[in-house]
């Protein structure tokens, strides 16, 4: 249990996507589910007052609020043939790998889904979501939810994320006639800019759902646009409860199975959720 619940953490670490977007917390290591959103910044409104007249009106600052995350049940099994097991024939930690990739897959794609409509629930549309296809005319409207993000947060830097698809689309917005020669570099070698007038572009590996090569995981149509250096994690993420497994490597009934197939079986439990604490943008292409 402690092995796979390490190569599932470790896989989840590695991944960019989740460290840019995720706040986590674990059971295992004695957190409460329980999520602290920060209030929203105060502006305090001064007032011209006389020498000895000053009577203001008493502002109180925003304290937050603690939640909770809804957390579920997962789980998945491999199973293989024991007597090619016996004979050394099947490879076990393979099989066990397989289980630990398809959580660690399971978990970024509840991530990623989140993120990408997250902005439904911020406060503020207008000016930070916006849809089109990118293009000179689109540039303006795109333009001004960099700036306005930056601007809701202290002026912080920004970083645009999606995927490959989607962030070849901004491709459109240069001009090539003023690109310099580290743009045009970049869009030799990965045939998209590496950053777009200054702000940094991330980019979330795409993946098909299955083995038919039909569905991709991961939305190609919408840009995430986030403020860099402030604490403006999207999604909050618990695990709880202990990684269980059910392991069956010899033959017989007695040992669970009519037949002789060996199986190795996990469970766990984790709950993610979106917490807007920050504004932050969302451009949908067309």
């Amino acid at each position: 249990e402690e092995t796979v619940d390490e190569y599932i953490s470790y896989g989840m670490r590695e991944s960019e996507l989740f460290n840019q977007l995720v706040n986590v917390k674990s059971r295992a290591l004695g957190e409460d589910n329980l999520f602290y959103v920060p209030g929203k910044d105060l502006i305090l409104s001064v007032a011209k007052v006389g020498t000895s007249h000053h009577d203001y009106i008493l502002q109180r600052y925003n304290e937050g609020e603690t939640y909770t995350v809804p957390v579920a049940r997962y789980g998945a099994a491999v199973g293989a043939d024991i007597n090619r097991y016996m004979a050394g024939q099947e490879d076990w930690d393979k099989l066990v790998n397989a289980i630990g990739k398809a959580f660690i897959m399971q978990q970024q794609v509840e991530i990623y889904n989140l993120a990408m409509n997250a902005a439904t629930k911020l406060p503020v549309q207008t000016g930070f979501v916006d849809n089109g296809a990118l293009s000179s005319t689109t540039k303006e409207g795109f333009d001004t939810i960099i700036e306005n993000v930056s601007a809701a947060n202290d002026n912080a830097p920004v970083v645009i994320i999606g995927t490959s698809s989607a962030l070849k689309q901004i491709n459109k917005l240069a001009d090539v006639n003023w690109a310099s020669s580290s743009q045009k570099e970049s869009m030799a070698s990965m045939g998209r800019l590496g950053d777009y007038e200054g702000s940094a572009l991330f980019e979330v590996p795409q993946r098909f759902a299955d083995k038919t090569l039909t569905t991709k995981l991961f939305d190609d149509k919408k840009l995430l646009i986030l403020p860099v250096g402030v604490d403006n994690k999207l999604i909050d993420f618990y695990t709880y409860g202990e990684t269980e497994i059910d392991e069956i490597n010899q033959k017989g009934e007695a040992n669970g199975r009519i037949d002789d197939l060996m199986k190795y079986e996990i469970q766990m439990s984790w709950g993610a959720a979106v917490r807007i604490e920050r504004q932050f943008g969302q451009w949908t292409l067309a």
